[in-house]
């Protein structure tokens, strides 16, 4: 789901309010997971969040063009390191410190003559906004072995501090289930926001 303000393009913010379905009906693909290693109280790990959502439909009245098609591909990528200050053999809870680099690009295409007269057009026009920036970050993350197989894990971090968004936040918490030594599935929920702004883009989410 998604909810916020954002605005591309040079236009005003425009509000968005949209639910787990909403979004489910314009997902093309999304690929989320995480990587870590770790040595006695240290660890390095990264994270990775792409996804590509579309839609289409007629342009108002056909006004300027007979449609409209939007493509938009969101690109979230996080490398943190550090330090236990808890390190049991069951349970561990990590203080880290790390950047996240952001990738947002809006694709607007216009199909088709539109219907007033005289007629501007924006048919064939295409219009592609790309924004990308890093926030700094710290925080927590942590897990705690219910047994041999299933665990719970999760983190809260916070970042950006005005250096390039004026904040951003992320919480994640899932029961987890290991399949072997170096692999394992998660089941849960995880909830993040960033404010940024440059120029006439807007992504407050």
């Amino acid at each position: 789901g998604v909810t916020g303000d954002v605005a591309a393009f040079g236009g005003p913010p425009v509000g968005v309010d949209a639910t787990i379905p909403d979004v489910l009906k314009v997902l093309d693909i999304g690929l989320m997971g995480l990587a870590q290693a770790r040595y006695d109280r240290f660890t390095v790990a990264g994270d990775l969040f792409w996804v590509k959502l579309s839609d289409d439909g007629p342009m108002p009245r056909g006004l300027l063009a007979e449609k409209y098609d939007l493509t938009i591909t969101n690109l979230m990528l996080t490398g943190v390191v550090g330090y236990s200050v808890l390190y049991e053999s069951n349970m561990n809870l990590d203080l880290v410190v790390g950047a996240r680099y952001w990738s947002v690009d809006n694709n607007l295409d216009f199909k088709g003559a539109g219907t007033l007269l005289p007629p501007p057009s924006l048919e064939g026009v295409s219009l592609d906004q790309k924004e990308g920036w890093v926030d700094p970050l710290i925080g927590v993350k942590g897990k705690v072995d219910i047994n041999e197989s299933f665990f719970l894990t999760g983190w809260a971090l916070v970042g950006g501090f005005d250096v390039s968004s004026k904040y951003m936040w992320d919480a994640m918490g899932s029961v987890g289930y290991r399949f072997n030594d170096w692999s394992a599935a998660t089941l849960g929920f995880r909830a993040l926001g960033v404010d940024y702004e440059n120029g006439g883009f807007e992504y407050d989410v």
